[in-house]
């Protein structure tokens, strides 16, 4: 992840260094912000974990010129309660079905995203009571933590069934290549600072362990999720 994300900065200082061509009296401004944000997982990663919490991000922002700005993006996300820990096994030596009652499962998700953002219009960007609409579109590394813990063995082959042998706790982590896009408002409510709310989708190119036992099998590959956020920005003219 790390040489990823080298690769990830290079590029966006790339970009930030042709930002003067365009001109413009909001190109060369930059802005920090912080926001807190909302996920819903679809698809196949629904099957394991619905919704997520989001702690607080931060992000960078270079603006190129009154319509594009450059942003890069740090922030992390929790899926709690995933399914493991309300689904039942079916246990094949007297055919019932048990659920782990101390089962536990989350995902963490870390991203570091570079991210553009082109607004529509040009009038919106650091001017008081003014807001423009966007449309970003962003790449970059999402790292992925699964812990489980608390599962009854279900490979037991004697009856009955011992309900404190359980599995070992277990972690995968991988990082995978990801991408977003999303649509968005921006509102000035002073010359410098502005609340900002977003829609997105992304995309990570990674999956989950199965988990055959308890039905959830097959690829999640690749992983989905929605999200909300909303957030202020501090700007910094040139």
């Amino acid at each position: 992840m790390r040489n990823g994300m080298l690769v990830c900065m290079a590029a966006t200082l790339l970009l930030l260094s042709a930002g003067t061509v365009y001109g413009g009296g909001a190109a060369g401004s930059w802005g920090l912000g912080t926001f807190l944000d909302y996920n819903r997982s679809i698809f196949k990663l629904k099957d394991w974990y619905e919704t997520g919490r989001g702690q607080a991000g931060v992000v960078f922002t270079y603006v190129m010129s009154p319509r594009t700005s450059v942003e890069m993006e740090f922030h992390r996300s929790i899926f709690e309660n995933g399914a493991l820990e309300d689904t039942p096994f079916t246990w094949p030596i007297d055919g019932r079905d048990y659920k782990s009652p101390d089962a536990a499962s989350e995902m963490r998700i870390s991203s570091f995203l570079v991210n553009a953002v082109v607004r529509r219009g040009g009038g919106g960007i650091l001017a008081k009571e003014k807001y423009s609409t966007y449309v970003t579109v962003g790449a970059g590394f999402y790292d992925y933590k699964t812990d489980v813990s608390g599962l009854i063995f279900p490979g037991q082959r004697e009856a009955p069934l011992d309900k404190d042998l359980v599995i070992e706790p277990f972690s995968d982590s991988r990082t995978a290549l990801g991408a977003n896009v999303g649509l968005g408002v921006e509102a000035f409510v002073f010359d410098n600072i502005s609340l900002d709310v977003r829609a997105r989708y992304n995309l990570l190119l990674g999956e989950l362990r199965p988990m055959e036992a308890w039905g959830l099998e097959g690829q999640t590959f690749p992983m989905q999720f929605l999200n909300a956020r909303g957030g202020i920005r501090f700007y910094f003219k040139k």
